[in-house]
């Protein structure tokens, strides 16, 4: 009877051991579930949890800012994408950028100066805009692939200040368009 007894203690050991585990390993669960809800949502809500991960993406992205701020000489917070207008002279400085792409490019088709009488001189600027933008994506591409980090960034940088000329060409001509035919003039525009 007293090994019987025996026997039966060490069932209820091992009973308990296994419930035990089961229930740290249910726990476990439970909390890598909870962990794992709380990254998602503190990722949705903007606020990633403070793993060495985020907090390496934040340095990156602080960099990136005070990089463009350098560039544009301004706080990234005043960079509107559509208020500003390219002078003259800096949409030449931008086309001269493009002879650093010379031979990185795809092909070497470019924009037709004119299709015809109705083209409009603002349309077939935006398109050689948009053709530089191009160039100098797969420019950044192959200085990339090249190890060539100082020209990335030069590319990149360009495709950045490209769009927002095209940006603030695209709301000029907006804003043109719902001003009354009286104050046109007024705005150099007929």
């Amino acid at each position: 009877m007293a090994h019987h007894r025996i026997d039966e203690d060490d069932d209820n050991q091992q009973t308990n051991q296994q419930n035990r585990n089961q229930a740290d390993h249910g726990a476990q669960n439970a909390d890598a579930k909870q962990n794992a809800l709380l990254d998602w949502l503190n990722v949705l809500m903007g606020r990633p949890r403070d793993t060495p991960i985020a907090i390496r993406a934040q340095q990156q992205h602080d960099v990136t800012t005070k990089l463009f701020e350098h560039y544009y000489g301004r706080k990234a917070a005043d960079l509107n994408p559509t208020s500003e207008r390219a002078s003259k002279r800096e949409r030449e400085l931008l086309f001269q950028r493009e002879e650093e792409m010379l031979g990185l490019e795809l092909n070497k088709e470019g924009v037709y100066s004119s299709t015809g009488d109705g083209d409009a001189e603002d349309d077939v600027e935006t398109a050689q805009l948009a053709v530089l933008i191009q160039r100098a994506c797969v420019a950044a591409s192959t200085a990339l692939i090249q190890g060539d980090f100082p020209a990335t960034q030069r590319f990149i940088l360009t495709c950045h200040h490209v769009a927002r000329v095209i940006a603030g060409d695209a709301s000029q001509r907006r804003d043109v368009k719902l001003v009354a035919d009286e104050f046109k003039p007024l705005i150099g525009k007929k």
